[in-house]
C-alpha cells in the first residue's frame, strides 16, 4: 500500500522518521502542514499512484471532493507530530 504523507517543512524530519520502513512518500507542501489545500492534495495524488493519503490532523479543509474525484481515501492523522524518545 503506497501512502502519500504531505507535510510542512517545520515537521518534515519527524514525518520522515515516522515513515521509515513503510511504502510512503513524504512531500513538503509548504511551511505548515495544516495549510494544505484540496487542489494541492489532488495534484499530488494524481502524480503518484497512491492508495491513500494521510494529511495533518490540523487541516481544516474538506478533502471529500478530492476523494470522490480520485477514488483515493484521505485520512486525517495526528494533530501534532512528535518524536518518541
Amino acid at each position: 500500500m503506497r501512502i502519500l504523507l504531505p507535510t510542512g517543512s517545520a515537521t518534515v524530519e519527524i514525518v520522515n522518521k515516522a515513515a521509515e520502513g513503510m511504502d510512503a512518500v513524504v512531500v513538503v507542501t509548504g511551511k505548515i502542514a495544516s495549510f494544505l489545500t484540496p487542489a494541492q492534495l489532488e495534484g499530488l495524488l494524481c502524480d503518484g499512484g497512491y492508495d491513500m493519503a494521510l494529511v495533518s490532523g490540523m487541516c481544516t479543509a474538506s478533502f471529500t471532493e478530492v476523494e470522490q474525484r480520485t477514488g483515493i481515501p484521505v485520512y486525517r492523522g495526528p494533530r501534532h507530530a512528535l518524536i518518541s524518545p
